[in-house]
């Protein structure tokens, strides 16, 4: 089990850290003060007040905080998609998805606050409504995740996560909302340009496990899944042209790429 989770951690150390992150500040809203919860949130708050006056703090701070102080939820997230996205993407296209989600769903849903206080449709007062958490790096990573799957089923992925986010929008019309939203289609049109093409094979998403070779690189279990079944095949073809007939063996053919 420990193995298992060194190489989890050694495989994805960013998203680890950042989860290791959250469960650290979701303690503090748990042990501090009402006072102090409220002024730690507060200051780190991608409200309109605060992009004015301190846009890049804030933007780096709330992606420290989750609002509402539930963890669990986000380490299954984080476990489901967020980790295997670091794993396919390395370091620096992973932060890049998530930054253009987490940016770009901000921009939108504070902007789109911005004209409707502007236009008279409501209050000033909601320019200093909290908006914190991570939830806008997370849909983008879910729109991101679309590239690994089946194009067969890429399509019907890709509704249903742009349905689920949109009825939400309709039924709670509001800043988060709208965040979630365009967070989302921000993964989706940036996710073509970030996975690796030689990447592109859905059924691995979510099970592939990797670790290190004694030659120092990166290879997957699917690897040694493929031998054992390309020798069942060889096997089976052997006894098909022997005469003998293979009751229930198949062929098929897995392929995987070495990082």
């Amino acid at each position: 089990m420990i193995d298992r989770l060194l190489r989890v951690v050694r495989a994805a150390p960013a998203s680890c850290a950042w989860l290791a992150l959250l469960l650290a500040t979701t303690v503090l809203q748990h042990v501090g003060t009402t006072e102090q919860v409220a002024a730690w949130l507060e200051n780190s708050s991608t409200d309109l007040r605060h992009l004015g006056s301190d846009p890049v703090t804030v933007l780096v701070t709330s992606l420290g905080w989750l609002d509402g102080a539930w963890w669990l939820p986000y380490a299954a997230m984080f476990a489901i998609v967020v980790i295997p996205m670091e794993r396919r993407l390395g370091v620096r296209r992973w932060a890049a998805m998530g930054l253009a989600g987490h940016l770009i769903g901000t921009a939108v849903s504070q902007g789109a606050l911005w004209v409707a206080i502007a236009l008279g449709l409501t209050s000033s007062s909601q320019m200093t409504m909290r908006d914190i958490g991570v939830s806008y790096a997370l849909m983008a990573f879910v729109g991101g995740a679309a590239q690994y799957v089946s194009p067969r089923h890429r399509r019907a992925f890709v509704s249903v996560v742009i349905a689920v986010a949109a009825t939400a929008l309709v039924v709670d019309p509001g800043v988060t909302n709208l965040g979630h939203l365009t967070a989302l289609v921000t993964g989706l049109v940036v996710g073509p340009l970030l996975v690796p093409r030689a990447q592109l094979s859905a059924s691995r998403f979510f099970s592939t496990s990797t670790s290190k070779s004694g030659a120092g690189h990166r290879r997957s279990r699917w690897d040694s899944a493929s031998m054992r079944i390309s020798v069942t095949a060889s096997r089976a073809n052997h006894l098909w042209s022997a005469g003998t007939t293979n009751q229930g063996a198949s062929s098929m053919s897995v392929r995987s790429r070495t990082a």
